[in-house]
């Protein structure tokens, strides 16, 4: 089973957390990936899950969604075409296309399937750039 440390507990600075992957369910017909998780607490190498809701937000990747392509650093990949552009005070309108993107259950599920990447190195990735993102801040 596949277990991430993730940031500290936002309400509780002193409580470290991990992720721990309980499965993933991989639809081709209905392009959808699922990956069912669940949160452990820990506070000096002492278990506290069971003090904390186990509930957490489903995480579903669909093609509704786009996501950064990567290269094999996990690092996103600048778009060639890339153009800022501005407002009248200085605000970037589309900072967004700075990066590649493609539909995220095609691009994920490929690199799942079709790249020499371990699945354990991919998950462990989108979960720090989840966690960064603030996922698992509910």
């Amino acid at each position: 089973m596949l277990q991430q440390k993730i940031s500290n507990n936002t309400q509780f600075k002193e409580v470290e957390r991990t992720i721990q992957i309980a499965g993933i369910a991989l639809n081709f017909d209905a392009q959808l990936l699922d990956i069912y998780y669940r949160i452990n607490y820990f506070k000096n190498s002492t278990d506290l899950s069971q003090m904390f809701s186990q509930q957490v937000p489903e995480w579903h990747i669909d093609n509704n969604q786009r996501i950064l392509v990567r290269d094999e650093n996990f690092n996103p990949i600048p778009n060639p075409e890339y153009k800022e552009q501005k407002d009248q005070e200085g605000n970037i309108l589309n900072d967004t296309e700075k990066f590649l993107t493609e539909p995220a259950f095609d691009y994920v599920s490929n690199i799942m399937l079709n790249t020499p990447a371990k699945l354990s190195d991919i998950l462990r990735n989108y979960i720090i750039e989840q966690d960064n993102d603030g996922r698992f801040n509910f």
